[in-house]
């Protein structure tokens, strides 16, 4: 059955209360610390969080089977939630926002099995109406990731299968992938070629795969027994070049074109689910296990800040674009955002300048005048984006660095790709400039009027 939008009330229909507090949790080693939570006392466990690109909201889905979205700052639900299902009892086993916010898939489970249901959905994260069922597993669908691209989405289940799908038309375009054990984990890579899968609850035959994501050609079959679904147990680095994965106590970073273990390293705690995630610009990765979160630093693999310590069982956490916060769901149905600001030294994260963010060692040679270095550092950034948004963010830093170095066409030609991909102040700015500088001054006055 087609699922349907909550009428406006929708917390009312299941007896769901929301509470906004502050509440004071423990960090390992007896610090305190304030954090605001969401109370969602109803259907147990938050098993997706996404954050919107520009980190102001976040997504959530569970066992509760609706879809909601909340305002970071204030923790207020925003607009009404979206049930999955509307018989009732459908859980969220896995929730993704496209890059483009446009979409949000799920990945879903039934109430004692389902005969011809769909075990995926896709919802316009606008509208909230659904836009397609997905047929084509026959168990529970524990993981779906989307493309960088956001034209295609990967799902993986509980019925040893994997696929790839059109995210237009919902149609198959690689699949079945058969696995030996449950898809615990599906992920395409920063630039969408390949799809990396994690199979879970087969002794002897667990592994990460790496396929080709155009014709699911089998690359790579690299040995790692996942612990739990679901989860993320692991995750590309920005380059695609590696993959860090995490189970049992241990971290371990692949190379995706050998197989081989680069390094590995300990961590605080081999109990639970545990997921990791990377920040985006590759610094630190921060580690869920059981009751509590770790963070490593990527280069030394040194432990830095404190374990921190939650009141329930951690099932789903995020990143903020510009990894300044963690978003955590809980076994309890809480939601905790915690500035990692109050946990990690200020050298782990970017430099958040007026309007732009920018690397660290790009902002470097900036302030020292360096633009030659500063543009080949955003030039690796355009080759190797983490998403779209990344893509489009480093075209418009680019676009402004060569107008200081009068490169006027090229600037023109780097911010009008940065606005197609997505409109931005910086890129408007940037394209402004460059028409000034190359005499467009009509044209140029109409961009900064925008």
């Amino acid at each position: 059955m087609t699922a349907a939008l909550c009428p406006s009330r929708a917390t009312d229909i299941y007896n769901t209360s929301i509470v906004i507090k502050t509440v004071t949790s423990m960090q390992s080693g007896g610090t305190q610390d304030g954090s605001k939570t969401i109370e969602i006392n109803s259907k147990g466990k938050i098993l997706s969080i996404a954050f919107t690109e520009d980190g102001k909201q976040v997504w959530s889905g569970g066992e509760e089977g609706f879809l909601r979205q909340w305002q970071v700052n204030d923790a207020r639900e925003v607009g009404e939630a979206i049930q999955v299902d509307s018989e009732g009892g459908t859980e969220i086993f896995s929730a993704v926002l496209s890059p483009d916010r446009k979409r949000l898939v799920c990945g879903l489970r039934f109430p004692n099995g389902s005969t011809g249901k769909a075990w995926v959905g896709v919802w316009d994260a606008q509208t909230r109406e659904k836009v397609l069922d997905i047929h084509g597993h026959t168990s529970s669908v524990v993981s779906v990731d989307v493309s960088p691209d956001s034209t295609k989405f990967a799902t993986g289940s509980c019925d040893k299968l994997a696929f790839i799908w059109s995210m237009v038309t919902g149609e198959q375009l690689v699949g079945p992938l058969r696995h030996d054990g449950y898809v615990a984990t599906v992920r395409f890579s920063p630039n969408g070629d390949r799809l990396a899968t994690a199979v879970f609850k087969n002794p002897g035959a667990e592994s990460i795969r790496i396929y080709k994501s155009d014709n699911g050609h089998q690359l790579l079959d690299i040995p790692f027994k996942a612990q739990s679904y679901p989860s993320s147990s692991f995750t590309w680095s920005t380059d695609g070049g590696q993959l860090f994965a995490v189970a049992y106590g241990e971290v371990k970073c692949f190379d995706t074109s050998s197989r081989a273990v680069l390094s590995k390293w300990s961590v605080h705690n081999g109990e639970g689910p545990t997921s990791i995630v990377l920040a985006c610009n590759q610094k630190f990765a921060v580690v869920s296990a059981y009751d509590s979160l770790s963070f490593w630093d990527t280069s030394t693999h040194k432990q830095i800040g404190t374990v921190v310590k939650q009141a329930s069982t951690v099932w789903s956490m995020a990143l903020s674009p510009n990894d300044d916060r963690v978003a955590i769901g809980h076994e309890n149905g809480k939601i905790t955002f915690r500035s990692l600001h109050d946990i990690l030294p200020g050298s782990y994260f970017t430099v958040n300048l007026p309007l732009m963010y920018i690397s660290d060692a790009a902002f470097k040679f900036w302030t020292e005048g360096n633009l030659t270095r500063v543009e080949e550092l955003l030039t690796q950034e355009i080759l190797h984006p983490s998403n779209p948004f990344h893509h489009a963010r480093a075209l418009a830093h680019r676009a402004l660095v060569r107008t200081r170095s009068k490169q006027w066409n090229t600037a023109v030609d780097d911010a009008k790709m940065s606005i197609k991909i997505q409109s931005s102040l910086v890129g408007h700015v940037a394209l402004a400039m460059g028409r000034a500088g190359s005499g467009e001054y009509e044209s140029a006055t109409r961009d900064f009027d925008l």
